[in-house]
């Protein structure tokens, strides 16, 4: 578990993007998901730019998360497979 402790500080942006734009084509909504990823945080009454990760307590952390841990399983499957076959 250890491994996931920091998951969420370390989601690569481009990458997730990439992901999404495989499936949503709305460009508003994509637009949405960037300027979301790279709002920034606060720390000590202080704003510190996002360059990588979801924002810790968002409410779209867990889902971006998943979309991210999704493709994830999904080359697990693919190399598994490859390899009992």
């Amino acid at each position: 578990m250890h491994d996931l402790e920091k998951f969420f500080d370390t989601v690569n942006h481009d990458k997730l993007m990439t992901i999404i734009g495989r499936t949503i084509k709305d460009g508003d909504v994509i637009s949405i998901v960037r300027k979301y990823l790279v709002s920034g945080i606060m720390i000590d009454d202080e704003h510190e730019d996002s360059i990588v990760g979801t924002p810790e307590g968002g409410n779209h952390s867990p889902l971006l998360a998943n979309i991210m841990l999704n493709e994830l399983v999904r080359l697990l499957h693919r190399k598994v497979c490859y390899l009992l076959s």
